[in-house]
């Protein structure tokens, strides 16, 4: 690549698919809605054309995939952008005309970026400070640390969540734990009929519309040949039914780089968040009252080599590997 593409070339490390179109409201516009463009907005939920095998929103993604898989410069995506739409047919549900308005289809304001010490990996925050509190290195300033990899991401669930409360469907379906049949009163069926979930009382109030939740965290190799690796944290809600769970996961928190991640620094955010989310709460409208609900951060669930990671301890397969007495593991041929 040379000069003048090296200087085209552009980062989008924060950008992140803003909340599909309402089609209730496209319907009420009756499809004379503008842009500040002048252009009819496009849901991208819609199929870039009747018989196609994706939708608008899918296209979008995988052109951001495919220019940041190979590094593409800004002149290259122009101009792919205008050879896409040069191949759909007139009236078709193409990509945006310009590369200005492709980037504005997405929003850059939905995840923070959290530092780390390069030399020790102790958790800044998303300000940094002249020296490390923990070992007194220099650390430079925030764009040296994100070229340098020591970063990782913190998403709001409360953001997230407060997106989700806005669809009616969604918020009908809480209703679930109240509503659900069950074949004998006395059996466990879900998470509702545990002895830790009925010991928090303001889950079990009918009065009170309050959330819990179930995380999840994991290592997952992005490529064979290298040694990098992401650590997303993702969440659950108890409450919708389990048909619906895995169709809302939360994203907390992504780490991503050549060594695990420092568990008491990478979890810092999403436990301090969790603990004002029970605490505080957040304000939502529900069948038409503005309700203030908490919600609970109740299960972790995670594979024998996270978890070790989360707990602190001996890793599954070392001398006092097990999490539950002090024998000391024998190595079997």
């Amino acid at each position: 690549m040379d000069e003048e593409s090296d200087s085209e070339h552009y980062e989008l490390q924060n950008c992140h698919m803003t909340p599909p179109l309402d089609p209730t409201m496209d319907a009420a516009a009756g499809g004379d809605a503008q842009d500040d463009s002048g252009e009819n907005p496009k849901s991208v939920k819609e199929k870039i054309y009747p018989s196609a095998k994706i939708s608008h929103e899918e296209s979008l993604l995988s052109i951001l995939c495919y220019a940041l898989r190979h590094t593409t410069t800004k002149s290259a995506l122009s101009d792919l952008l205008d050879l896409i739409n040069l191949h759909c047919p007139e009236g078709t549900n193409g990509v945006p005309s310009s590369l200005y308005k492709f980037l504005k289809t997405f929003d850059c304001n939905s995840f923070e970026i959290m530092c780390i010490c390069p030399k020790c990996h102790h958790y800044l925050g998303n300000e940094v400070p002249d020296c490390c509190a923990s070992c007194g290195s220099e650390l430079g300033d925030m764009n040296s640390l994100v070229k340098s990899g020591n970063i990782f991401l913190k998403v709001s669930i409360r953001k997230q969540l407060e997106e989700k409360m806005l669809d009616t469907t969604f918020r009908a379906a809480l209703d679930y734990k109240w509503t659900r049949g069950k074949s004998s009163p006395d059996s466990v069926q879900d998470i509702f009929d545990g002895a830790m979930y009925k010991s928090v009382d303001p889950l079990n109030d009918p009065d009170q519309f309050n959330l819990s939740l179930t995380w999840n965290i994991d290592g997952i190799h992005i490529f064979k040949s290298s040694p990098f690796h992401i650590w997303p944290i993702q969440i659950i809600i108890n409450e919708l039914p389990p048909h619906m769970r895995s169709r809302h996961v939360l994203l907390a928190g992504l780490w991503f780089g050549a060594s695990k991640p420092k568990m008491n620094d990478f979890m810092q955010p999403f436990v301090d968040e969790c603990l004002l989310l029970e605490q505080e709460g957040l304000t939502v409208v529900h069948k038409g009252q503005s309700l203030n609900i908490h919600v609970f951060n109740l299960v972790c669930v995670c594979d024998s080599v996270a978890r070790c990671a989360v707990q602190n301890v001996k890793q599954f397969n070392g001398e006092h590997g097990c999490n539950w007495c002090y024998k000391k593991g024998e190595i079997v041929a």
